[in-house]
Formats: C-alpha cells, sequence, structure tokens
C-alpha cells in the first residue's frame, strides 16, 4: 500500500510542478500551485470511480446507479474532491510532498513523469477503450 501512495504523491507532484514552471519559478504561491494540481486528480478520481462502478455493473451486479446522472456525476466529483483535498491540503501535506520529491534526479524524476504521463493517457482514453470492447451494462 506504501507504493501505491507514494506513486498518488508523485502524480501529485507532477502536476504541482507542471504550475511551478507554467507561473515561471517561485511566482505561483505553493497553494496555489497546489490547488491546481488537484483539479487534474479530481478528474482522474471522477474517471477512476465511475470506472470502477462500470466494471462492478458489467461484471458484478448492475446497480442501475448511473441511471441518475446527475446526482451521480455531482457525488464521484465529490467524493474525489474531498478525498484529494482533506489527502493534499490537511497539514499542508502538499509542502511535505514537495520536499520529499524536490531532490530527485534528472533520470529519476524523467521516468516517473513518464509514468505519470501514461497513468493520465490511460485514465482518459483506456478506460473509454476497455468499455467499448466489454460493452455498457445490461
Amino acid at each position: 500500500m506504501r507504493y501505491i501512495e507514494k506513486a498518488y504523491y508523485r502524480l501529485f507532484y507532477f502536476f504541482f510542478q507542471i504550475e511551478k514552471r507554467k507561473d515561471g519559478e517561485g511566482k505561483g504561491s505553493d497553494v496555489y500551485c497546489a490547488f491546481m494540481a488537484l483539479l487534474p486528480l479530481i478528474y482522474f478520481g471522477f474517471i477512476d470511480l465511475a470506472f470502477i462502478e462500470y466494471l462492478f455493473s458489467r461484471f458484478i451486479c448492475n446497480l442501475h446507479v448511473s441511471q441518475f446522472k446527475v446526482v451521480y456525476i455531482l457525488f464521484l466529483v465529490l467524493v474525489s474532491a474531498v478525498f484529494n483535498g482533506v489527502l493534499f491540503f490537511h497539514k499542508k501535506r502538499y509542502l511535505k510532498i514537495k520536499e520529499m520529491f524536490s531532490e530527485e534526479d534528472d533520470n529519476t524524476r524523467s521516468i516517473r513523469s513518464f509514468y505519470c504521463i501514461l497513468y493520465s493517457l490511460f485514465t482518459m482514453f483506456g478506460t473509454i477503450i476497455l468499455i467499448e470492447i466489454f460493452g455498457r451494462p445490461t
């Protein structure tokens, strides 16, 4: 479990660094960059939760939860936002994560950034492809 936690922190740091570079080094505050880094994580969390619900409905038992589209979407976004907000802003954990990964060498940073990009692409497109392959729940 510790490995998954560290990988998720690294994904946060990946988006955090994108925000830092976008604003120029030292221009964007850490709080602002941490908040902006949360937005893609909330989006990916929404997709991941929806995909888990799809897998459950498709292969185990269809609960017909997704028929309440607006409530379903708002619920998943809210769960993802609260989870990520608490995870990264409680006791300013985003500063600890920044410190944890700031000393990476260039080779390690490149490899880990590649994995972050791969995860992002799979989350955005791979789930759609898998849903098309396996079909919709009946």
